[in-house]
């Protein structure tokens, strides 16, 4: 499958994920990254599968696959990219703190989503922007927190 998928974006290469040169996956990612652009993450995705399978330790290739993942919607899968990308490189990839305080919001998981947005808004070098969608996100969590304790109480009082 993966072979079939070399052979239609490549056609010249013989399928075989070692055999890439700089120039292919070079051609691959800006491929990847246009379609992404453009919105038409079901063609980015496999392109940044594949590149991530030729070469798992590639930050932007990581970080790539992550995002797609995120704007398809599979919190899942691009919270585990985002650790991974913000492991191989923790200097330079802080904001993978972010998206991944992101997707385990949308994932309902607010107290691991605080521990990520608090540690992203404790590095040094941070987006600016980032820093204040995550005190918003932060924000939001107090509330429903608060939200959800008052239900409890009214709740337990009845």
């Amino acid at each position: 499958m993966i072979q079939d998928a070399i052979k239609q974006l490549m056609p010249n290469s013989n399928g075989i994920l070692g055999d890439f040169n700089k120039n292919e996956l070079d051609y691959l990612y800006n491929l990847g990254v246009k379609s992404f652009q453009v919105g038409d993450y079901t063609k980015a995705l496999p392109i940044f599968q594949l590149l991530k399978g030729a070469n798992s330790t590639n930050v932007l290739y990581s970080k790539a696959l992550a995002g797609c993942y995120h704007a398809m919607g599979d919190y899942m899968n691009a919270l585990f990219s985002y650790k991974f990308t913000y492991l191989l490189d923790q200097d330079n990839e802080s904001d993978c703190l972010f998206y991944s305080g992101t997707c385990l919001y949308e994932l309902g998981k607010f107290e691991q989503a605080q521990k990520e947005f608090v540690k992203y808004t404790q590095q040094k070098n941070i987006n600016v922007e980032f820093c204040s969608k995550a005190e918003l996100y932060l924000e939001s969590i107090k509330q429903k927190s608060i939200a959800d304790n008052k239900q409890v109480a009214a709740e337990a009082s009845s």
